[in-house]
């Protein structure tokens, strides 16, 4: 019985769409799995909206300062927003990102 051989470019093409089938497949499934896991964090973690308590013992100084622009020339005076300066260690916390739910 004879077998039919395949030519070697054949067989290259058979495994060159193999090997793109195989790439575009990982591809998309990392996209899902990404997107997936984005949502599942999103829905899970959805941030802090209280405000949170701190206890502490030290005495923390505020001293506001204010600076004003003189030099304006268009006739608009822009002032810098007060900045409260502290000093001395307490428990704060942050909380960044949440969906604002």
């Amino acid at each position: 019985m004879h077998t039919p051989t395949r030519s070697p470019s054949s067989v290259r093409d058979r495994n060159l769409r193999r090997l793109r089938t195989l790439t575009v497949g990982t591809a998309v499934a990392g996209i899902a799995a990404t997107a997936g896991l984005g949502t599942l964090a999103a829905r899970n973690d959805a941030g802090q909206s209280a405000p949170a308590t701190t206890s502490s013992s030290s005495t923390t100084t505020t001293t506001p300062t204010t600076t004003t622009d003189t030099t304006s020339t268009s006739g608009d005076s822009l002032q810098a927003a007060p900045q409260a300066a502290t000093s001395g260690s307490g428990g704060g916390q942050v909380t960044s990102g949440g969906s604002g739910r």
